[in-house]
This record gives C-alpha cells, sequence and structure tokens, in this order.
C-alpha cells in the first residue's frame, strides 16, 4: 500500500458523480465497500455535537448504496450513539474510531485492550471538566473510549488557555 499526499485541495478535485460510468467499470468485477464518516460527510457541522443529523437524502443515498455493496458507517462518536443518528439497519456501525463495532447481522465487536481504560478515561474527562469549567464555551464531552474537548463555540481569547500536564488520577494508578 502506497500513501499519495494530495498536492490540491479537496474542491479542486473533479466531482466523483461527473466519473460515474468509468468509477462503476473499474469496480464492476470486485465487491467494493463504501465507508463514510459521520460529522462533516453524512452531517452537517453543528456548534452543539448532539444536535448532528443526516443531511437531507443521505438516508435514502444510504440504502441504495447498501442494496448494492457493503457500507460502513465510521465515527468517533460511541457506537450507540452514531447507530441512534443514522439509524439504517443493514449497516456496519463502527463508534469511538473502531474500537467498537456491530455488523450487519448484529454481531458485537469490542477491543478488550481499550476496554480495560474506561475507568481512566472517565477521571480523565472528570479532570478536564473541572479544568475547562471556567472558560465559556468550551465543551467537554466523555465518550466511552475517548473524550472530546470541544473550543468550538469558545471566545477567540480562550486559545490562550494553557493545559497543565496530565499525568494521571491523583491515586497513581493511571
Amino acid at each position: 500500500m502506497t500513501v499519495r499526499a494530495i498536492d490540491r485541495r479537496m474542491s479542486s478535485l473533479p466531482d466523483a458523480l461527473d466519473s460515474f460510468g468509468q468509477i462503476a467499470g473499474v469496480v464492476s468485477a470486485r465487491r467494493p465497500a463504501l465507508f463514510f464518516d459521520f460529522d462533516g460527510t453524512l452531517s452537517d457541522i453543528v456548534d452543539e455535537a448532539g444536535a448532528a443529523a443526516l443531511v437531507p437524502g443521505a438516508d435514502k443515498a444510504l440504502e441504495s448504496l447498501a442494496a448494492l455493496y457493503p457500507v460502513a458507517i465510521l465515527s468517533g462518536r460511541d457506537l450507540s450513539d452514531i447507530r441512534d443518528r443514522v439509524g439504517i439497519p443493514g449497516l456496519w456501525y463502527a463508534g469511538s474510531h473502531g474500537f467498537e463495532m456491530i455488523t450487519p447481522d448484529g454481531t458485537h465487536r469490542e477491543n478488550d485492550v481499550a476496554a480495560e481504560a474506561v475507568p481512566v478515561l472517565a477521571s480523565a474527562a472528570a479532570e478536564l471538566s473541572a479544568e475547562l469549567a471556567d472558560i465559556t464555551g468550551v465543551a467537554v464531552e466523555h465518550k466511552r473510549f475517548a473524550i472530546a474537548v470541544h473550543f468550538r463555540n469558545a471566545a477567540p481569547e480562550a486559545r490562550a488557555w494553557s493545559p497543565r500536564r496530565f499525568t494521571g488520577p491523583a491515586d497513581g494508578t493511571g
């Protein structure tokens, strides 16, 4: 596998729909799988993470694609969150950046090593929430396998904040 650095902005790349016939020809002898991110791809970026929803028509497009190919929704959101927001049966759903997933037949898979970190993440989320509580517009989102700190709604002066180094739980277990 090789990775090519993209030397052009995405907005300057040709529209894939204009080349659909060529793409269909290339994949006709193969069984492609389609992977979609949720935030910013299937939904608009919104000020409050809880307000994100599928853009109009995305549900029908995903259903049509899933009738032809395996379709997976990948997200940094928790698995239950992303499944509730998309809500289309028969898709692969990978939450928490793939640490937890569910297959189209309902089989649940979870990264056991990541599950061991859940208590440490809960402690870190509590510490971050306390540390950032006085900064207006900053939100700490505790997920099962991750923590997101949202500065999107913070005033520009919040950028001057400097976090102290996180050393783990006070009892030394982290």
